[in-house]
């Protein structure tokens, strides 16, 4: 119906279901989601979860050369909207792209093959990333399972004694933030755009520059080692900059080096990621300012891909000697980069192993030194060379499997299925019915 089409379309934000519907239908929905989640839960094959769980456990308790090497430090997570891995390092005219990014990449710990675990959203790289579980389905669990009881990073750690909060300019109904960070973590501090009062406008949303120059005033208030987690927004669709000031200062791509782009969306999303890259420089300058720099784990990240598909980027690949091929096509928005920057370690290190998003929970406390309850993932620092993607297939650093059949990454030809491909499919299927079986039974409560 007309009714439900609203609900399931809207179902990321409260205040729009409200707006479209009323405020009567969005509480019968939102109870009935509640109680179907206590009375509809899925059946269990209790053997195949037995053999994922142990599947899981094998290796996690070994330690890395990392392993408590940033003890009570304190936690920087900055989640970056719509950013490709395809944009690190690339250039236009002699100009990097994100010349602040690149830096930070090159100096610190960065990771060239990390993918997310779905074509999923924002929120779902939120989850990801906190939990170390796979997502269900366009932002499902923060929408119906933000009751559960999760073993996230900020509980982890809050009870190791850190103060837990979380950044982000925008409403907190969006995605049912709200809920989630309050009910399901139990977050200490949860700041939204009302937290923000003078920030500048950039196109449909509001300025990153803005956002993380006041974000670090805030996180260095904080008077007790703290994770606190910032997500931003102006690399949102469409990736317009209308609103913020002086942009021929900040920008250091021009239109003139973009001109023969054909692509609106794309010329657009280069210019935003370089204004992106810009506040992200102040960003570091002020953590640098204050001490925070040297005293936390910072980590950078995007949440997922632009979805942006152009013919230009063909120019744009080629142009820094590189060949767009059918695997960049395939995974270019769930391929994100990723770098980690740890206190008293200088040297650059690049990662080329494939890793995944659900892996960043696990570093960062095995960083810390701090025991792990449950993750699917592992430390960036193990031997770890594979990523399950929902809904996609799996990669390697060999090999890669797109809808069922099986190539080589370096011949980019197809290959028949050997028994170490066959145990990565089987491997996959147990991991994501092990997070699959955790969420809708919330067995973390049990």
């Amino acid at each position: 119906t007309y009714i439900n089409d609203i609900y399931e379309s809207k179902g990321y934000n409260k205040s729009l279901i409200v707006q479209s519907t009323s405020i009567y239908y969005y509480h019968y929905e939102d109870a009935k989601d509640y109680f179907s989640s206590l009375i509809s839960k899925p059946e269990i094959d209790e053997q195949k979860l037995e053999n994922a769980y142990e599947e899981n456990a094998k290796d996690k308790t070994k330690e890395t050369e990392y392993t408590g090497i940033a003890k009570e430090s304190n936690v920087i997570i900055l989640q970056l909207e719509s950013l490709n891995e395809y944009i690190i390092g690339k250039q236009i005219n002699g100009k990097e792209i994100m010349p602040n990014l690149n830096k930070f990449f090159n100096e610190n710990i960065s990771c060239t093959d990390m993918y997310n675990q779905g074509l999923g959203t924002t929120a779902d790289s939120e989850f990801e990333m906190e939990n170390s579980l796979y997502s269900l389905e366009n932002g499902y669990v923060f929408q119906k399972y933000y009751r559960n009881t999760w073993n996230d990073i900020y509980t982890t750690l809050r009870n190791e004694g850190y103060y837990t909060s979380f950044m982000h300019p925008n409403t907190s109904t969006y995605w049912n933030r709200d809920a989630v960070y309050h009910q399901g973590y139990h977050i200490d501090e949860y700041n939204d755009i009302s937290k923000f009062p003078n920030i500048e406008r950039a196109g449909d949303f509001y300025s990153d520059e803005g956002f993380l120059e006041e974000a670090v005033n805030i996180m260095n208030s904080y008077d007790k080692p703290f994770c606190t987690t910032l997500v931003s927004v102006t690399t949102h669709l469409p990736f317009h900059l209308t609103g913020a000031s002086n942009l021929e200062e900040k920008l250091t791509i021009t239109d003139e080096d973009i001109a023969d782009m054909t692509d609106e969306n794309l010329k657009n999303y280069i210019l935003s990621c370089n204004f992106v890259d810009y506040a992200f420089g102040k960003f570091m300058e002020g953590l640098e300012e204050t001490g925070l720099a040297q005293n936390s784990i910072i980590v950078v990240y995007g949440d997922h891909g632009s979805g942006i598909e152009s013919d230009d980027l063909l120019g744009l690949y080629g142009k820094n000697g590189y060949t767009y091929t059918d695997f960049d096509h395939h995974t270019k928005d769930v391929h994100v980069p990723f770098a980690i920057k740890i206190p008293n370690v200088n040297t650059g290190e690049t990662i080329t192993r494939c890793v995944s998003k659900i892996d960043i929970k696990p570093t960062i406390l095995d960083l810390l030194g701090v025991k792990d309850n449950f993750s699917i993932g592992t430390s960036i620092f193990s031997d770890k060379d594979y990523s399950f993607i929902k809904g996609l297939g799996f990669i390697t650093s060999k090999y890669y499997c797109i809808n069922d059949i099986y190539y080589d990454r370096e011949t980019k030809e197809e290959i028949a299925e050997t028994e170490e491909l066959a145990g990565l499919q089987e491997k996959m299927e147990n991991e994501i019915y092990l997070s699959d079986t955790i969420i809708k039974n919330n067995l973390f409560a049990k």
